[in-house]
């Protein structure tokens, strides 16, 4: 089954019809040419790995409080169903981005560890990764995903915030000032 994922521009976004079963889209904008995929193999899911791990490095900010290294001693489990899903955005042959949800409950998902490279910024990744995840969680059952976010996160915010998620109430402990928590209820949206 083909997906119809294509970047319009910034500010139009991504339109995204269906998500096939391995979960692989192509985004096209100034001759780039992007890969949407959920990791299956050893070398993807040692990818994924780097990349979070990537993605923690930057916020120059122990994440211990979100039992960072557990996640990472059991990263798979955490996020592949039917407790979670990941999602790998692949330029060039090369992975420079990523997204994961677990399951809080079975109504709750929470979306964590989007982060695209520095190098690949600005082609809308950041935008199909959210909208594939939004997906993810929906064949997950999800009925709303939630998340927080850093205050340093402007672009994250303002992405979230676009696709239509709100505030909302601290749902776990986050220390750090001005985090904000969002959430996004997929029976009132239609996001993809």
């Amino acid at each position: 089954m083909g997906v119809d994922c294509r970047v319009w521009g910034v500010s139009r976004g991504i339109r995204c019809a269906r998500w096939p079963q391995r979960g692989i889209s192509q985004l096209r904008r100034h001759k780039v040419t992007v890969s949407l995929l959920k990791p299956q193999s050893t070398a993807e899911w040692r990818e994924a790995r780097r990349l979070v791990e990537e993605y923690a490095a930057s916020l120059n900010l122990d994440l211990e409080f979100q039992n960072f290294a557990q996640e990472l001693e059991h990263f798979e489990h955490e996020y592949s169903p039917p407790s979670g899903a990941f999602l790998l955005a692949r330029e060039k042959g090369s992975f420079v981005g990523c997204v994961g949800l677990r399951k809080l409950s079975d109504a709750v998902g929470e979306i964590k560890r989007l982060y695209v490279e520095p190098a690949a910024r600005g082609l809308g990744l950041g935008e199909a990764l959210v909208r594939g995840v939004v997906v993810e969680g929906r064949q997950l059952r999800c009925e709303r995903l939630v998340l927080d976010t850093l205050p340093s996160m402007l672009a994250a915010r303002s992405l979230y915030q676009a696709l239509g998620f709100k505030p909302i109430a601290p749902y776990r402990n986050n220390p750090v000032a001005g985090t904000a928590f969002l959430e996004l209820r997929l029976r009132d949206h239609g996001v993809v």
